[in-house]
């Protein structure tokens, strides 16, 4: 989810909130106590200010809360600009040569227990090339992290795998996205979760504008 109404539809359908991850950008403090308060599996935090503001939040009201951290590998998802996320210049997540020092000074709050790294570089990608080099960087981090002492047990792999817009549309096969992360990343010994949210959904509906 990225909202509180989000948040609250999932609630009010059943989803209990250790099921329920809080993505993107711009949470709001009321949002974030909100999810505190009623449960949540995961924050997937964006910046250094999120860290403060959800330690602040969870010792207020005496919680320890997950949280993983977004991490931008500067990796060109060769789709459109406006849906780019993963490139240095695209204004999300920790940058990939700080993620190092931003998980030591994590580590340090008192009501967070981080809990993995997240990762998202576009929507609508429709070759496997971008996301094997984004895979690639994250194992790598995740070794040194590992080696760094910190627990490392879930691996968010964002979404982005395109839909077929016209009957000759150039679309990513799943069973090969599915080994592309079992080659490089199934070593990890780490949970995966995945956002396949236009997957899932683009097909059940038009917007006529």
């Amino acid at each position: 989810i990225v909202s509180s109404v989000e948040y609250q539809r999932s609630k009010a359908a059943g989803v209990s909130g250790d099921k329920i991850v809080f993505s993107g950008v711009g949470k709001t403090k009321a949002e974030i106590t909100l999810a505190i308060e009623n449960g949540i599996k995961q924050f997937n935090v964006e910046s250094e200010p999120e860290l403060n503001i959800l330690n602040s939040v969870a010792q207020s009201r005496n919680k320890f809360v997950p949280v993983s951290i977004r991490i931008n590998p500067d990796i060109d998802a060769q789709t459109h600009e406006k849906i780019s996320t993963g490139k240095s210049d695209n204004k999300f997540g920790i940058p990939y040569n700080e993620a190092i020092k931003i998980f030591d000074k994590a580590s340090q709050f008192s009501n967070l227990k981080i809990s993995g790294i997240a990762v998202h570089i576009g929507s609508q990608l429709t070759d496997l090339k971008p996301y094997k080099r984004t895979f690639l960087k994250i194992a790598e981090l995740v070794g040194i992290l590992k080696s760094k002492g910190h627990d490392i047990k879930r691996v968010d792999l964002g979404g982005g795998i395109g839909i077929a817009y016209s009957a000759n549309s150039k679309v990513i096969d799943l069973v090969d996205y599915g080994k592309l992360v079992k080659n490089v990343l199934g070593d990890l010994n780490c949970e995966f979760e995945f956002e396949p949210g236009r997957l899932i959904v683009g097909n059940a509906g038009l917007l006529v504008c």
